[in-house]
């Protein structure tokens, strides 16, 4: 039941950060349209809505609202110091690079 609520919220959290022009710059190399931008974070809010409705079905309305929570917490976290060490990466290849 974790598995999937987590897989949800990391899918949810990516395309919240691909609907940010310098991340998905950063990892596709062009600049988003406002349309994709925006349609990025409709989908991203509707995983996030389906992991809520997924932990309602499995558990009961406090427990369900504390795993959802506490995974959302754990898996933003863990995906934003991932972007910011690829980012680092990146910067540090270039500077060793020239």
């Amino acid at each position: 039941m974790l598995l999937i609520l987590t897989f949800i919220n990391v899918v949810a959290f990516s395309l919240f950060a691909l609907s940010s022009v310098a991340t998905y710059r950063d990892i596709f190399g062009s600049r988003p349209s406002e349309r994709r931008c925006l349609l990025l974070k409709w989908l991203g809010s509707a995983a996030l809505v389906a992991a809520l409705g997924w932990c309602l079905l499995q558990m009961n309305l406090g427990l369900a609202l504390l795993f959802w929570f506490g995974d959302m917490t754990v898996v933003a976290l863990s995906l934003a110091l991932m972007l910011t060490l690829r980012a680092e990466r990146k910067q540090l290849r270039r500077r060793q690079s020239t």
